[in-house]
């Protein structure tokens, strides 16, 4: 409770004896007596100080008493300070004048000192009692503005929609309910990231972090703490106050605080509403990680919904072509038919399981992207030309527009992914005849890829989540497009690792959608001209070639024989790394393919037993981990290459031909 100011009396008197002894009688009443010689420096006096009486001698030079009076009633501030005279006169006239100007008392001199003791003394008293009301009466004002500051924060905090937005909206309010420079909040999250916020006067420069990082070192939940702070080393240190924000177990997870009191010092009413204000912002993050919470478990259980539906679509069309085909009544066209519907839902499940991994990637933050010279024109070319079976299925237009001589700095696989991510959601959402717009433009600083179509385009409340993980326009089970709604969001984490920006735009002037990335220009990579590249042989020939084949899953040990048998090789298929070095023992192939997961013992113990043996038949890792590290490893154990799961046939035949022995080394052997 701040204290009561020492009250004060004035006296008047032109005569220096008469003012000594005056102060000599007041003294030790508990005020301060101020004495003037003058109306003049009386009337000054007032101009700088309230007083709790005014003792006014009557017979002074140039301004007497009356006319000092009459001009400190005509004062608001003093119109009612009370006035005593002190005369010797016994005039009359002068005791009703006196008391016509607002005099409390009119009292002839010599003075006796216990009566004037006493008089003033009451007055004293009625000026502590006044200001002590007065200041109540202040504390009251501010009180009930800061209660009704909490109403306003209350609403203000809870309107925010993440715990981002709602730390620089409690650090606001608690600068401003408490009359503060600055004020800041700071959440640790149960994941252990960090969230903060700050509001600050243009005057103040309180670093934020070394505040919040004293105060949380001394934090105790629920309980006010001060610290000092410096906002500027040539200024004094100023108290801070603080209180922690509390978890669900209440404990400690961040800080409010505030410093640089604008008007006087922290009191304790200061320290009742920064406690309710923290204990707000608590229980408002407590619900937001709720409605987080079960938003996340909202889109994980959607997102299982989507992956169930997406996987088992395209397994029952494959799934009846197969039955089909293994009754033998479809006529050729047919079974042609039959065929192209497996391979392509074959290949769409192969993709969808490429985003998931690549999402756990991102999760994770272990999607790391090479960088060398990528020249765009190839990229385009090789991305429009892996969505060709779509368009062409569809009946979809596409065109490309590109600028020449077009070069970034990334990884051209996963820049071809990105166009590519791009293009399958046009072609997804264009409808059957529709168009699709490819164009590559140079800026100053950036090379602007815009992907366009005439589909439906993007609602604009969806437009702000495009890009987000698992999030789709449509999930109900009526939706028209399928997808897992991954695509994007992997398109943006890739083209943010190349340094670039990715957006959407949605419904304009124009019918569809506009995606656009921007990616910095490669500085003065020279290119060399985009040339054709050379048509795979679809018809490779492993003709006398031994292999020796190691995978423990039987369909597809026997699939991949049955291939590299019709391409010529002579296979020994195996389940074990046992029953591979009992082969390699009887006769040493030309090649080895092999699964990496194995039972008991993996591809990796195979190598290393190979090589330790002293054999470097080239070895080709077959296996269903892809990541970057998985290649990595396979490579450094002594595999010549490494193909992802699930093979491409041709892929699959050109490696094995390219790592195999000359063909006449193989016709001198099977000689």
């Amino acid at each position: 409770m701040e204290a009561s100011p020492t009250p004060q009396i004035l006296v008047v008197d032109d005569n220096p004896s008469q003012l000594t002894a005056l102060r000599a009688i007041l003294d030790g009443l508990g005020a301060t007596v101020q004495c003037v010689g003058s109306g003049r420096d009386a009337l000054r006096a007032l101009l700088h100080y309230d007083f709790a009486a005014i003792l006014l001698d009557v017979n002074m030079p140039t301004l007497d008493g009356f006319e000092a009076a009459a001009l400190i009633r005509q004062r608001p501030r003093s119109e009612h300070t009370p006035i005593i005279f002190i005369t010797a006169s016994v005039d009359e006239t002068h005791v009703a004048r006196g008391y016509s100007l607002g005099a409390v008392d009119y009292i002839h001199t010599p003075v006796v000192p216990e009566v004037l003791r006493a008089k003033v003394n009451v007055f004293i008293e009625l000026f502590r009692t006044s200001a002590e009301v007065r200041r109540q009466a202040e504390s009251l004002r501010r009180r009930a503005e800061q209660l009704h500051g909490l109403t306003a924060a209350s609403l203000a905090i809870h309107e925010a929609t993440s715990i981002e937005r709602m730390l620089p909206v409690v650090a606001e309010q608690a600068r401003v309910i408490l009359g503060a420079a600055f004020g800041a909040a700071r959440l640790r999250h149960e994941q252990g990231r960090v969230s903060q916020g700050e509001s600050r006067t243009l005057a103040h420069r309180a670093d934020a972090t070394a505040l919040l990082d004293a105060a949380i070192a001394r934090a105790v939940p629920s309980a006010p703490i001060r610290v000092m702070c410096r906002d500027d080393e040539e200024r004094d240190p100023e108290a801070a106050l603080g209180v922690a924000l509390t978890g669900r177990d209440d404990r400690a997870v961040g800080m409010l605080i505030v410093t640089g009191k604008i008007d006087g010092e922290f009191t304790t009413d200061d320290e009742a509403v920064l406690v309710q204000l923290a204990r707000m912002a608590s229980l408002a993050a407590e619900n937001t990680r709720y409605q987080e919470e079960r938003e996340a478990n909202r889109l994980k259980d959607e997102f299982l919904a989507t992956v169930s539906h997406e996987l088992r679509t395209p397994l029952t069309a494959m799934l009846s072509w197969v039955r089909l085909l293994q009754d033998g009544r479809l006529p050729a066209p047919e079974r042609a038919r039959a065929l192209e519907v497996i391979d392509r839902n074959a290949r769409a499940q192969a993709r969808l399981i490429d985003d998931l991994l690549d999402t756990s990637r991102i999760v994770t933050g272990k999607l790391a992207i090479t960088r060398e010279p990528v020249a765009l024109e190839r990229t385009v070319a090789d991305a429009v030309e892996a969505v060709r079976p779509e368009v062409d299925a569809k009946g979809v237009e596409i065109a490309v527009a590109l600028d020449a001589d077009l070069t970034v700095s990334g990884d051209p696989r996963r820049l071809q992914q990105v166009l590519g991510n791009l293009l399958s959601n046009a072609v997804k959402f264009t409808p059957r005849g529709g168009r699709i717009e490819v164009a590559m433009r140079r800026t100053v600083e950036h090379a602007e890829m815009r992907v366009s179509d005439t589909g439906p385009g993007i609602d604009p409340e969806f437009l702000p989540h495009v890009f987000d993980r698992f999030r789709q326009a449509d999930t109900s089970t009526t939706r028209t497009h399928g997808g897992l709604g991954l695509g994007l969001a992997i398109v943006r984490h890739l083209v943010e690792l190349h340094g670039g920006v990715a957006f959407a735009e949605g419904r304009g002037a124009r019918p569809g959608a506009t995606f656009v990335v921007r990616l910095p220009l490669e500085g003065a990579v020279p290119i060399s001209p985009v040339a054709p590249r050379p048509a795979t042989d679809s018809t490779v020939s492993l003709q006398a070639l031994r292999i020796l084949l190691v995978e423990d899953d039987r369909d597809s040990r026997e699939a991949i024989a049955t291939l590299l048998v019709a391409a010529g090789a002579e296979v020994v298929a195996v389940a074990s790394v046992r029953a591979a070095m009992d082969a390699i023992a009887d006769e040493v192939p030309d090649v080895i393919l092999s699964d990496i997961g194995l039972p008991v013992e993996d591809g990796f113990v195979l190598i290393r037993n190979v090589r330790e043996g002293g054999s470097a038949v080239p070895a080709i890792a077959l296996t269903a981990y892809t990541r970057p590290e998985d290649r990595a490893r396979a490579l450094g154990a002594g595999f010549r290459a490494h193909i992802a799961k699930p093979i491409d046939a041709l892929e699959l035949l050109n490696v094995i031909e390219s790592c195999a022995p000359p063909a006449r080394t193989r016709r001198q052997r099977a000689v």
